[in-house]
Order: structure tokens, then sequence, then C-alpha cells
């Protein structure tokens, strides 16, 4: 199908034009591994107590390495003119937006994912229960990347985009957060935590049903 076809090469193109450009890669990973690094310092080396929190902190800086990174998802394509190829484009304009975000996410919250095995060896987690805090983060980066690209739309004419971002996502972010943090705290205490992951990917599926549209809206209305 066409679409399929249009989506595929916005997904080729985002990533191709991200791997030639290292620093947009690098950035959200350096700060969420010195975010994380720096809760230890800050609150105490116990490793029991790191154990404990470690919930809170991979998900909340994955959040914030997220929004870091989701301020320059449209920039770049404005400024070029091709955003608004894609938005006058014959192609449904909203499944070439879902191709930019799952790209930006393969970037940015797939490799936050891939990476958080080393933070969970600082906090001090079993490394049988990685792969599953893992998942719970690939899954909730996904969610927050989808709720950071409406902040990105509404705020694309700004030069305070960071902030204004987090600030319209942040009622989206909170049940979010809830449960993605007591997700992984389930699955530390290893105890169940399917029902956790259910929810999320529950409002994953409603995010990719209607943020797309949402986001070419907003997109529209700045034009």
């Amino acid at each position: 199908m066409k679409f399929l076809v249009a989506f595929k090469a916005i997904l080729s193109r985002d990533l191709t034009i991200t791997y030639k450009k290292p620093q947009l890669l690098i950035n959200p990973l350096v700060f969420y591994i010195i975010a994380c690094s720096l809760f230890p310092l800050g609150i105490s080396t116990n490793p029991q107590l790191l154990k404990k929190q470690a919930g809170g902190i991979l998900i909340i800086n994955a959040m914030l390495a997220v929004i870091i990174a989701t301020n320059n998802l449209f920039k770049s394509d404005k400024l070029d003119g091709t955003l608004d190829r894609v938005l006058i484009s014959p192609y449904p304009a909203a499944i070439m937006i879902f191709a930019k975000i799952i790209a930006h996410w393969m970037n940015t919250g797939l490799l936050l994912a891939l990476i958080s095995p080393l933070i969970a060896i600082m906090l001090n987690i079993p490394t049988e229960i990685i792969p599953a805090i893992m998942l719970v983060l690939a899954v909730t980066t996904l969610l927050l990347t989808l709720i950071s690209a409406i902040g990105a739309s509404m705020t694309l004419a700004t030069t305070e985009g960071t902030i204004l971002n987090a600030l319209i996502s942040l009622p989206l972010y909170i049940p979010v957060l809830i449960f993605s943090c007591e997700a992984i705290n389930a699955i530390i205490d290893q105890l169940p935590y399917s029902v956790y992951l259910l929810w999320i990917c529950s409002m994953l599926f409603v995010g990719c049903c209607l943020i797309p549209w949402i986001t070419v809206y907003a997109l529209k209305l700045l034009d």
C-alpha cells in the first residue's frame, strides 16, 4: 500500500539524517547517564536504598531525556521546508508524522532502554530482572515520545520550546510515570507487573491512534 511506502521512506530518511549527526544521538544518552549517576551522590550510596528508588530514577530521567530530545523533532524539517511538503502530501499526513515519531523514538527512547542495564547495575538491580526493566522502559519512552510530539508541534514557533513542551505535556506524563514506576518497582520486588505493563500498553495504543492526528492538526494551525 502506498501509505506504507511513504511511512518507510520517512522512517528511513529520519534515521539516516540522525546517524549523520551523531550529536543528536549522543546528547540524550549522555544526559541520561549523568543524571542517573548523580542520584547516588545526592541521595545515598546505600545499595538497598538505591534499589528501592531505582524505578523513579530510571523513569524520571528517561522522561527528561525524551523532552530534551523531542524539542528538535520538527524544527529542522520546518526550516528546510520538508514539514510543509509532508502536510500537503497526497498521503495521510498523520502516517508520515507517526513515522517521524517512531524514528525519533528509535534514536532516543530505544537507545535509552538499551543502555539502561549500565544504570541498573549501578543501582544494585539484579541482572536477571534487567530485561523486564528494559521492556518497560522501551514501551514507556515510546509513549512519552508520542506525548512530547504534541508539545513539540504546539511550541514549534517559539524559542522556549523545551520548557513549554514540558509544561504542556506534564498532565499527560503523570499517569505514564505512575504506572511505569510501579511496574519497575514490582519487577525489582519480584511481584507481578503485567497489570501495570498492560495499562501502559493500553495508553500506548490510544496514543498511536490519536496523537499523530492531533499533532498534524497542531502543525497545520501554525501555518
